[in-house]
């Protein structure tokens, strides 16, 4: 299987599919007005690093969001999509956990901790340390592709389509419009 998500290389030489094999800064989906975000990136001024904003708008003739910035002035700023990472609160069925008070209930994804691939969920009045091969979202959630160096979708969103059981991963739709199945842990909000 080609690119490391279960899917075919599409026979494409040099992977061109249609922009620059390292990032696109186009997306096929972009996150909605009113999404949270915090920005993030080596080439954005320090003092905004880790800062939160909220979705304005997106531009599609720049590729960029337009975004408002917390507590640094009254202009909102466009930034790459790269730079904005959607803030956690998204909603997710926690299931195979082997705790029944949790297994099977909707929770809200507060944190992921990268070293050690774990989602912190909120679910059933507790606070809990989840894998993320236990953590499924909803149809239609924007995630994205992480991990993969060479895969030329990396840090681009997907929208979840399905669980695809059999494998136990997500079916997702990719920026292109093509389809793929992608491990749990090579997704992130």
């Amino acid at each position: 299987m080609g690119m490391g998500m279960g899917m075919p290389s599409m026979g494409m030489p040099g992977m061109g599919f249609g922009g620059n094999m390292f990032g696109f800064n186009k997306p096929e989906f972009v996150l909605p007005s009113g999404t949270n975000v915090v920005l993030i990136g080596n080439d954005i001024p320090p003092n905004l690093v880790g800062k939160p904003g909220t979705i304005f708008d997106y531009d599609r003739a720049s590729s960029q969001y337009i975004v408002t910035v917390e507590n640094i002035g009254p202009d909102n700023m466009k930034l790459v999509p790269s730079h904005c990472i959607q803030q956690m609160g998204v909603d997710a069925h926690i299931v195979s956990t082997g705790v029944p008070e949790i297994d099977g209930k909707l929770g809200q994804v507060m944190s992921f901790d990268e070293s050690r691939l774990e989602y912190l969920v909120s679910v059933a009045n507790r606070t809990v340390v989840v894998p993320c091969a236990s953590v499924v979202f909803p149809p239609g959630t924007l995630l994205r592709i992480h991990g993969l160096p060479t895969n030329p979708y990396r840090n681009q969103w997907v929208k979840v389509l399905v669980l695809d059981e059999q494998s136990g991963g997500f079916k997702v739709e990719l920026p292109n419009g093509t389809q793929a199945v992608a491990k749990p842990c090579n997704l992130r909000i």
